[in-house]
């Protein structure tokens, strides 16, 4: 699924209309987690995309953003693609900073994470637990 976005200036915040993309993004997540079986990385999974979403309409340049969850019965997938041509900064933020935590978090949470060579598309992965993974048909 993709999205379209407000171009915004450097150090502009994003409109409402965006960061409602956010949660729209998050719910879609859990929603399928859930239908899959996968209750269990489903707050990870919300977080992970809530982080690369923001980072996308924070970063990216372009006017649209994309956003898929997928599954191969053990591993979720969440990819976010963005018009940006550089690859998302990965920087162990001050305790004190008030941002800049987005790809330290992913690298936290996620059991793997990386970009498309182009720097297009990020993705991160969440292992299921093998009693959810084996339980799903999907």
């Amino acid at each position: 699924m993709s999205f379209e976005c407000v171009r915004r200036s450097a150090g502009e915040a994003l409109r409402p209309e965006d960061a409602r993309r956010v949660a729209q993004m998050r719910r879609l997540g859990s929603a399928s987690l859930r239908y899959w079986g996968f209750d269990t990385v489903a707050e990870s999974a919300e977080l992970l995309i809530s982080e690369l979403v923001t980072n996308a309409l924070q970063h990216g340049r372009g006017t649209s953003v994309g956003f898929s969850i997928s599954c191969d019965g053990a591993t979720v997938r969440i990819e976010v693609e963005d018009d940006s041509p550089e690859r998302p900064i990965y920087q162990k933020p001050a305790l004190e900073a008030e941002s800049g935590r987005g790809m330290w978090l992913v690298t936290e949470i996620a059991d793997a994470w990386g970009t498309s060579p182009d720097g297009k598309r990020t993705w991160c992965e969440l292992e299921v637990p093998t009693d959810e993974a084996g339980a799903s048909t999907h």
